[in-house]
Order: structure tokens, then sequence, then C-alpha cells
């Protein structure tokens, strides 16, 4: 077994002072020398810090030194959903507080697995069939649909389809599966909050490409 250390919520702390902006960062602290380890480890802490750098851009052009402005908030966290020498997945939030009724928070699934005796970071059709797209598609808006929360499902005439990025952002249970993660106002208003949605590798076999690098969970 893998140990990592993660620190839950890091959270960014501002303070104005003479016209400037004090700022710290704190991200996860990630444990274990095996390939698939030093790859997470390397592309989550590269994500974590260019979201940090997006959100400053954003506040360097919203602040006016000698005005007031609006609080800035910012906390971004990873959790490792999967943890093995072989394969890994994390779950990267971010909440972003700019001003106005309420910030924006969003969850970005990373994966990562040995390919070929090489570390790799999994992209959706690594496992499943580019062919099968829409046929995926449908199996997941069905299952969302079943949830009366999801206000853009239920109204027949919105006709919802997922864009690329929404498609693809899952992370690996092990050997039951996988979790599909919607943000706020991807299948409802911003009221409904986000979803999860798991599907089990029964679900999911019509559509898993052959050979697959998640082998070891599909067939255990």
């Amino acid at each position: 077994m893998i140990l990592a250390l993660m620190i839950q919520q890091p959270t960014i702390l501002e303070n104005k002072m003479k016209d400037k902006w004090e700022v710290t960062a704190m991200i996860p602290a990630f444990m274990g020398k095996d390939p698939v380890s030093r790859l997470a480890k390397q592309a989550v802490t590269t994500k974590m810090t260019k979201d940090f750098n997006e959100f400053m851009k954003e506040v360097k052009k919203d602040w006016v030194p000698g005005y007031e402005s609006a609080p800035y908030g910012f906390d971004s966290g990873a959790v490792r959903q999967l943890g093995e020498t072989t394969a890994q997945s994390y779950t990267v939030s971010t909440y972003r507080f700019l001003g106005g009724a309420h910030g924006v928070g969003v969850v970005e699934c990373m994966n990562f697995a040995l390919v070929n005796g090489k570390a790799k970071q999994l992209q959706i059709w690594d496992i499943f069939r580019k062919d099968k797209r829409v046929q995926l598609e449908k199996t997941i808006l069905a299952k969302a649909k079943k949830n009366p929360m999801t206000d853009w499902l239920q109204d027949p005439e919105m006709n919802k389809k997922l864009e690329p990025s929404e498609l693809a952002n899952f992370w690996v249970k092990g050997k039951d599966g996988c979790v599909w993660e919607f943000d706020p106002y991807v299948l409802g208003s911003y009221a409904s909050g986000p979803f999860t949605f798991a599907f089990s590798w029964k679900e999911l076999k019509p559509f898993l490409r052959s050979p697959n690098p998640l082998k070891k969970f599909i067939n255990p």
C-alpha cells in the first residue's frame, strides 16, 4: 500500500497591505516513489498551481489600488480516490470567489496507470471505445435523469448534450467501476448543486476497450 499525506482543504490567505496582496498557497504533499505516484504528483501539483495562478490574474485585473475591493477567496484540495502502484485516481476540487452572489466550485478528475510498463495520465479513450461515445453518453445521462434535481435533463426541449470535458470527468473506483462528477450548472441550476453518479464495470462493459489499462479491476 502507498501512503499519501493529503492536505484536504488548502487555503489561500490574503491580506491587503500597502496596496499589495500577500498570498500563501498550500498544496498536497505526496509520498511514493513508484512511477505512477511520481507522475501523479507532478500532474496534480502542476494543475493546482495553474489554477491558482489563473485566479490571481483575475484578482489583479479586478483590484484597483486605493479602492475597496470585494473579498476574494480561493480553496483547492486534492483527494486520492484510488491508490495502487499500477493505477491511481484523484479528484481536485477548486473554489473561487471574485465577488457576486456566490463563488464557483468545480471538481476535476485525474487518472493514472501503468501502460506498457510506463506511467501515463489516462484519457477517456484509453479506457473506453471512441466509437461508443454516443451510447456511453446516453447511458450516463439516463441514470442522471432519474435524479429529479437534474433540471436540464427533465426538460426534453433542452436536449442536453455533454461537452467532451464533461464526459471525461470521471475517476476510477477500482473493482467497483467508475464515478462521474458533474459541476453546478452542467445538469441543473446552481441551487441543485454538483452531481455524482457511479457505474459498475458491468454497466460499462459494452463501452470498454480491449486490451484495457484497467483490466486488473475490470476482470479481478
